[in-house]
């Protein structure tokens, strides 16, 4: 594809699924001038149809496809070109010039397959009958045989030298982290994610991944596209590789193979990383909030799957709330916090909203202090939403909010438009991801910015030990002293989880500043 460009390539090799065995030795006839009449002779005869591989990724185009390449140089030449390539495409460079870091060349597997691949050499032929496989144009030398019964057996070379550079790469030997690698590499988009060299241009892996998509795993391409809904490329060897775009690449190895020749637990093992993952191509027409989002921060991932349900409940907007339902969204999922919907509609006294969520199905639970929606309601004089959840004879419990000084100081929260910026602050303060909280500070969001129960970052972070979060925000001006619906201040929350080295930090740092 480098060399020759994609109708370059396309002369001599196809791109459709063949819907036959990888070692099948027919060809796709494919139109070139005039109208198909049926007779495969006759078109033949008239150049009507021209016959090449279905693609790359049964025998027939593979064998094609190593004749492409570099069809004027010597095999050893062709070979070390071949090796060099793939080279890159894990990591090495000629910089290094580090030869044990190139795939290793089994010799003796090369030779079985010369030995015992019948079928290839009857595909190598069968290339060269239709003219599309490179070849010097050979003149019929006059026979010089001195037996009058004999004569000058003529062997294509051009057939024989595409066929062992084909057992030769069939020959070639990656670690699974090799393969990995070369899968990221066409994942990033052609440029090798350790050494930075761009190996493949952007227009080449394009070209190249929707060919993995519908022809790289044999007759179960098309399942697996439908289950996976990811470029791959299996092989006999037991191997599996995967690609992501513009995320990662895996290979997963496992020699035991299915009737089409693919690894079995290689196929089980890429259906339960789609169950997992939002990695599908066709993900992104989905909303499920079961399955993580890996392209996303996990702060982000997590602020999406809960804050737009929980800003709508508390601010009684039911109709974000219907559209969420329409998306099969859980709205029972709760933030950082456990904190729910329905905690936050019966905070705020939404009794439609809290009506609604009950006819939903959302199940009243509590949250990380204990409390139940009954208590928000209770706190804040919300009695009609009081007796309707008297009414689910539900054993509630009630929260237990540390605050030592409740007429203490008393710092301000900052407000943040993006409502979903900071709860995605939160959760990374929760996780302790200095990364992501940096990120979201420079694009603008409040070190102190709150939440829809006034929680900040540092208060997060304190209940969950995050001491690297902590440092960060306080040496970038979050105040100490901000308090939230209850009262509580970080360091309340510090020593009502038993946070020793968050407590030690803060107290010596408000001692320091007074």
């Amino acid at each position: 594809m480098e060399q020759l460009g994609l109708e370059g390539v396309h002369k001599h090799v196809g791109q459709e699924p063949s819907g036959r065995q990888f070692d099948d030795l027919t060809l796709l006839a494919r139109t070139v001038t005039g109208n198909y009449t049926g007779d495969f002779a006759k078109d033949d005869l008239e150049g009507r149809f021209a016959r090449v591989p279905f693609n790359p990724m049964v025998n027939a185009g593979a064998i094609m496809t190593a004749g492409l390449i570099n069809p004027n140089d010597s095999h050893t030449q062709r070979l070390r070109h071949i090796r060099q390539q793939f080279g890159r495409l894990i990591g090495w460079t000629s910089k290094n010039n580090n030869v044990s870091k190139l795939p290793r060349f089994n010799k003796n597997m090369a030779r079985q397959e010369n030995f015992k691949g019948y079928n290839n050499i009857a595909m190598g032929y069968l290339l060269m009958a239709t003219g599309s496989l490179p070849h010097t144009k050979s003149d019929l030398h006059k026979d010089i045989h001195p037996d009058e019964d004999e004569f000058d057996f003529y062997i294509e070379p051009a057939v024989t030298e595409a066929l062992k550079l084909y057992f030769s790469i069939c020959s070639l030997e990656m670690t699974a982290t090799d393969v990995a690698m070369a899968a990221a590499t066409l994942a990033n988009s052609g440029v090798c994610p350790i050494s930075q060299d761009r190996v493949l241009s952007q227009k080449t892996v394009r070209n190249c991944l929707p060919v993995l998509q519908t022809s790289g795993m044999y007759n179960a391409s098309g399942v697996f596209f439908q289950e996976v809904g990811l470029p791959a490329k299996s092989g006999v060897g037991g191997g599996v590789l995967l690609v992501v775009p513009q995320l990662m690449g895996i290979c997963i190895f496992s020699p035991r193979l299915d009737e089409q020749g693919n690894s079995v637990r290689g196929l089980e093992m890429a259906k339960k990383l789609t169950s997992k993952y939002l990695v599908h191509t066709f993900d992104g027409t989905m909303t499920d909030t079961s399955r993580e989002d890996p392209k996303l921060p996990i702060a982000r991932w997590l602020a999406n799957s809960c804050g737009e349900a929980i800003w709508a409940a508390s601010n009684g907007n039911i109709r974000t709330l219907e559209s969420l339902v329409s998306q099969q969204r859980d709205l029972q999922q709760g933030d950082y916090d456990i904190r729910t919907p329905l905690h936050l509609a019966s905070a705020e006294g939404q009794l439609e909203v809290v009506k609604f969520l009950l006819n939903q199905g959302v199940k009243p639970i509590p949250d990380r202090w204990g409390g139940y929606p009954i208590s928000d309601a209770r706190n804040n004089k919300h009695q009609k939403i009081v007796d309707l959840f008297n009414e689910l004879k539900i054993n509630y419990t009630e929260p237990f909010h540390l605050v030592e000084n409740p007429k203490g100081k008393t710092d301000k929260m900052a407000n943040f438009e993006d409502e979903l910026m900071v709860i995605e602050l939160l959760f990374a303060a929760a996780e302790n991801n200095v990364d992501n909280i940096r990120h979201l500070v420079a694009q603008g969001v409040p070190v102190h910015a709150g939440d829809y129960d006034l929680r900040t970052a540092l208060h997060l972070a304190a209940a969950e030990g995050s001491l690297d979060a902590v440092e960060y925000l306080v040496s970038h001006g979050h105040p100490l002293n901000v308090r939230d619906r209850w009262g509580a201040t970080p360091l309340d929350e510090a020593k009502r989880e038993k946070r020793k080295e968050v407590i030690n930090f803060l107290q010596n740092y408000k001692a320091n500043i007074n």
